[in-house]
Protein backbone atom coordinates (compact mmCIF):
# COMPACT_ATOMS: atom_id res chain seq x y z
CA UNK A 1 0.00 0.00 0.00
CA UNK A 2 1.38 3.59 -0.97
CA UNK A 3 0.00 6.50 0.51
CA UNK A 4 0.92 9.57 -1.52
CA UNK A 5 -0.09 13.10 -0.37
CA UNK A 6 -2.96 13.49 -2.54
CA UNK A 7 -4.87 15.90 0.26
CA UNK A 8 -4.76 18.72 -1.78
CA UNK A 9 -5.97 17.24 -4.88
CA UNK A 10 -8.74 15.95 -2.70
CA UNK A 11 -10.00 19.32 -1.11
CA UNK A 12 -9.73 20.92 -4.58
CA UNK A 13 -12.47 18.70 -5.87
CA UNK A 14 -14.48 18.82 -2.81
CA UNK A 15 -14.45 22.36 -3.43
CA UNK A 16 -16.13 21.51 -6.60
CA UNK A 17 -18.73 19.40 -5.61
CA UNK A 18 -16.86 16.02 -5.81
CA UNK A 19 -18.94 13.20 -4.61
CA UNK A 20 -15.73 11.06 -3.23
CA UNK A 21 -12.15 11.53 -2.81
CA UNK A 22 -9.32 9.70 -4.20
CA UNK A 23 -8.17 6.77 -2.73
CA UNK A 24 -4.71 6.27 -4.74
CA UNK A 25 -2.52 3.58 -3.30
CA UNK A 26 -4.96 1.84 -1.47
CA UNK A 27 -4.51 -1.01 -3.99
CA UNK A 28 -1.47 -1.37 -5.91
CA UNK A 29 -0.06 -4.29 -8.38
CA UNK A 30 3.25 -4.69 -8.87
CA UNK A 31 6.61 -6.69 -9.80
CA UNK A 32 10.54 -6.81 -7.93
CA UNK A 33 13.60 -8.51 -8.61
CA UNK A 34 16.10 -8.94 -6.78
CA UNK A 35 19.71 -9.83 -6.96
CA UNK A 36 22.45 -10.96 -4.32
CA UNK A 37 26.23 -9.94 -4.49
CA UNK A 38 27.85 -10.96 -0.68
CA UNK A 39 26.25 -8.88 1.39
CA UNK A 40 24.68 -6.39 -1.12
CA UNK A 41 21.48 -6.04 -3.15
CA UNK A 42 20.12 -4.45 -6.21
CA UNK A 43 16.47 -3.86 -6.08
CA UNK A 44 14.09 -3.44 -9.25
CA UNK A 45 10.67 -2.31 -8.68
CA UNK A 46 7.16 -1.30 -10.57
CA UNK A 47 4.03 -0.84 -8.82
CA UNK A 48 0.92 0.27 -10.82
CA UNK A 49 -2.02 1.82 -8.71
CA UNK A 50 -5.45 0.77 -9.34
CA UNK A 51 -7.73 3.03 -11.13
CA UNK A 52 -10.16 5.29 -9.18
CA UNK A 53 -13.06 7.30 -10.24
CA UNK A 54 -14.36 10.71 -8.64
CA UNK A 55 -17.39 12.22 -9.86
CA UNK A 56 -18.50 15.77 -10.00
CA UNK A 57 -22.18 17.20 -9.51
CA UNK A 58 -23.86 18.00 -12.56
CA UNK A 59 -23.47 22.17 -12.35
CA UNK A 60 -27.46 22.40 -13.46
CA UNK A 61 -30.32 20.35 -14.20
CA UNK A 62 -29.51 20.35 -17.78
CA UNK A 63 -25.93 18.77 -17.23
CA UNK A 64 -24.58 15.31 -15.98
CA UNK A 65 -21.95 14.69 -13.57
CA UNK A 66 -18.23 15.16 -14.47
CA UNK A 67 -16.28 12.25 -13.94
CA UNK A 68 -12.49 11.97 -13.52
CA UNK A 69 -10.39 8.67 -13.02
CA UNK A 70 -7.14 9.06 -11.64
CA UNK A 71 -4.27 6.49 -12.19
CA UNK A 72 -0.80 5.76 -10.97
CA UNK A 73 2.87 3.75 -10.99
CA UNK A 74 6.29 4.20 -10.02
CA UNK A 75 9.22 2.62 -10.88
CA UNK A 76 12.51 2.47 -8.88
CA UNK A 77 16.22 1.32 -8.55
CA UNK A 78 18.39 0.98 -5.72
CA UNK A 79 20.83 -0.62 -3.51
CA UNK A 80 20.27 -2.48 0.15
CA UNK A 81 23.02 -3.65 2.97
CA UNK A 82 22.36 -7.00 4.49
CA UNK A 83 22.78 -6.62 8.35
CA UNK A 84 22.78 -10.89 8.97
CA UNK A 85 24.56 -12.64 5.56
CA UNK A 86 25.67 -14.89 7.84
CA UNK A 87 21.83 -16.40 8.88
CA UNK A 88 20.51 -18.38 5.59
CA UNK A 89 16.75 -18.24 6.30
CA UNK A 90 16.09 -14.71 7.46
CA UNK A 91 17.66 -11.63 5.62
CA UNK A 92 17.29 -7.71 7.34
CA UNK A 93 18.16 -4.77 4.40
CA UNK A 94 17.82 -1.42 4.99
CA UNK A 95 18.85 1.12 1.41
CA UNK A 96 17.78 2.69 -0.75
CA UNK A 97 16.41 4.01 -4.22
CA UNK A 98 15.60 6.20 -7.07
CA UNK A 99 12.50 6.18 -9.04
CA UNK A 100 10.10 7.69 -11.59
CA UNK A 101 6.43 8.21 -10.66
CA UNK A 102 3.62 9.32 -12.15
CA UNK A 103 -0.26 10.14 -11.61
CA UNK A 104 -2.40 10.72 -14.84
CA UNK A 105 -5.65 12.37 -14.05
CA UNK A 106 -8.71 11.86 -17.09
CA UNK A 107 -11.81 12.93 -17.95
CA UNK A 108 -14.38 12.48 -20.77
CA UNK A 109 -16.42 14.67 -22.09
CA UNK A 110 -19.09 14.60 -24.76
CA UNK A 111 -19.52 16.96 -27.49
CA UNK A 112 -22.25 19.50 -27.54
CA UNK A 113 -25.54 18.88 -30.26
CA UNK A 114 -24.53 22.04 -31.47
CA UNK A 115 -21.47 24.14 -32.30
CA UNK A 116 -18.88 21.20 -31.28
CA UNK A 117 -16.02 22.61 -33.09
CA UNK A 118 -16.25 25.88 -31.95
CA UNK A 119 -16.06 24.39 -28.39
CA UNK A 120 -13.40 22.34 -29.10
CA UNK A 121 -14.98 18.84 -30.10
CA UNK A 122 -13.33 17.19 -33.54
CA UNK A 123 -15.64 14.20 -32.63
CA UNK A 124 -18.40 12.93 -30.42
CA UNK A 125 -15.85 12.83 -27.25
CA UNK A 126 -12.99 14.88 -26.00
CA UNK A 127 -10.50 13.55 -23.59
CA UNK A 128 -8.93 15.52 -21.16
CA UNK A 129 -5.36 14.46 -19.62
CA UNK A 130 -3.30 15.93 -17.15
CA UNK A 131 -0.09 14.70 -15.70
CA UNK A 132 2.05 14.74 -12.48
CA UNK A 133 5.03 13.02 -12.45
CA UNK A 134 7.71 12.81 -10.30
CA UNK A 135 11.20 11.79 -9.36
CA UNK A 136 11.53 10.27 -6.27
CA UNK A 137 14.57 8.90 -3.39
CA UNK A 138 13.21 6.12 -1.43
CA UNK A 139 14.55 5.31 2.36
CA UNK A 140 13.72 1.31 2.80
CA UNK A 141 13.51 -1.59 5.14
CA UNK A 142 13.21 -5.28 3.71
CA UNK A 143 13.06 -8.51 5.81
CA UNK A 144 12.87 -11.77 3.91
CA UNK A 145 12.30 -15.20 5.37
CA UNK A 146 14.08 -18.24 2.59
CA UNK A 147 12.01 -21.37 2.48
CA UNK A 148 14.46 -23.66 -0.30
CA UNK A 149 13.51 -21.60 -3.58
CA UNK A 150 10.85 -19.62 -1.93
CA UNK A 151 10.90 -16.20 -0.04
CA UNK A 152 8.03 -14.29 1.98
CA UNK A 153 8.91 -10.73 2.96
CA UNK A 154 7.44 -7.27 3.42
CA UNK A 155 9.07 -3.82 2.64
CA UNK A 156 8.23 -0.65 4.38
CA UNK A 157 9.73 2.80 2.72
CA UNK A 158 9.30 6.15 2.61
CA UNK A 159 9.15 8.50 -0.33
CA UNK A 160 10.91 11.74 -0.66
CA UNK A 161 9.36 13.51 -4.23
CA UNK A 162 12.40 15.59 -5.53
CA UNK A 163 10.24 17.70 -8.56
CA UNK A 164 7.76 19.93 -8.88
CA UNK A 165 3.97 18.95 -7.51
CA UNK A 166 1.88 21.38 -10.23
CA UNK A 167 0.02 19.20 -12.96
CA UNK A 168 0.79 19.58 -16.30
CA UNK A 169 -1.31 18.95 -19.26
CA UNK A 170 0.83 18.59 -22.88
CA UNK A 171 4.15 20.20 -21.47
CA UNK A 172 2.67 23.10 -19.94
CA UNK A 173 2.73 23.22 -16.18
CA UNK A 174 -0.48 24.40 -14.76
CA UNK A 175 0.19 27.20 -12.08
CA UNK A 176 -2.93 26.97 -10.64
CA UNK A 177 -3.55 23.24 -10.28
CA UNK A 178 -3.59 21.44 -6.74
CA UNK A 179 0.03 20.70 -6.05
CA UNK A 180 0.20 16.73 -5.80
CA UNK A 181 3.26 14.53 -4.24
CA UNK A 182 4.31 11.45 -3.83
CA UNK A 183 5.75 12.05 -0.31
CA UNK A 184 4.81 9.54 1.67
CA UNK A 185 4.87 5.92 3.34
CA UNK A 186 4.58 2.65 1.67
CA UNK A 187 4.61 -0.80 2.83
CA UNK A 188 3.84 -4.23 0.92
CA UNK A 189 4.16 -7.90 1.49
CA UNK A 190 6.11 -9.50 -0.80
CA UNK A 191 5.84 -13.14 -2.78
CA UNK A 192 9.35 -14.83 -4.38
CA UNK A 193 11.01 -17.38 -6.17
CA UNK A 194 14.47 -17.34 -5.74
CA UNK A 195 16.44 -18.67 -9.18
Amino acid sequence: MYSPNIGTLNSFFRAQNATSDFNAGNQTFGYGALVKNGRYTTTTNGVLFASDEVSLLPLGPSSVATVYNLKGMTFNQGLMYSLLPDIRMFDFRPGASLGYSRFELTNTENAPPRNALQQGFLGNTRINKYVNDAFVIDALLDADIELGIFSIGGRIGYSFDVSNKKWKTADERLDASPATSFTGWYNYVKLGVQL
